[in-house]
C-alpha cells in the first residue's frame, strides 16, 4: 500500500518542487547558483526515488532479494534529499517542510517493510 501511494506522491513532490523553484525566484531574492543547486537536487532525488520505487515494486512482486537490497541502499540518498529540502535549501517555506516530512514518513515505513520482506524471502527460500 505504501509503494502504491508513494508512487503518486513522488511525481507530485517533483512537480511541487519545480513550481516552488520558480515561485521562489520570482518572490524572493534567489540567486542563479542556489536555483541551480535546488534544481540539481530535485533531479538527483527524482532519479534515485523513482528507481528505488521501481525496484521495490518489482522486488516485492517477484520476491527478489537483490531488488529490495538496492531499494534499501537507495533509501539513504533519498533521505539526504529530503533532509536537504527540509534544512539546507537557501529559502525554506513551510510547504517544503511539510512535503519533506511526508516523504520521510513514507521512506521510513518502506524501509522497515523492505527489511521485513527481505527477511521473509530469505527464510522462505531456505525452507524450499
Amino acid at each position: 500500500i505504501s509503494l502504491y501511494f508513494h508512487g503518486f506522491y513522488a511525481p507530485l513532490f517533483i512537480a511541487i518542487n519545480v513550481i516552488l523553484i520558480f515561485y521562489k525566484s520570482f518572490k524572493y531574492s534567489y540567486s542563479h547558483s542556489n536555483r541551480a543547486l535546488d534544481a540539481i537536487v530535485v533531479i538527483f532525488w527524482a532519479c534515485c526515488n523513482l528507481s528505488r520505487l521501481t525496484l521495490a515494486r518489482k522486488g516485492n512482486k517477484t520476491e527478489d532479494i537483490y531488488g529490495l537490497l538496492i531499494n534499501v541502499g537507495l533509501s539513504f540518498p533519498v533521505l539526504l534529499g529530503h533532509i536537504f529540502f527540509y534544512l539546507w535549501q537557501s529559502i525554506i517555506l513551510d510547504i517544503d517542510k511539510i512535503l519533506s516530512v511526508i516523504g520521510i514518513v513514507f521512506l521510513v515505513f518502506e524501509f522497515i517493510l523492505s527489511g521485513l520482506a527481505i527477511m521473509t524471502f530469505i527464510t522462505n527460500k531456505r525452507n524450499i
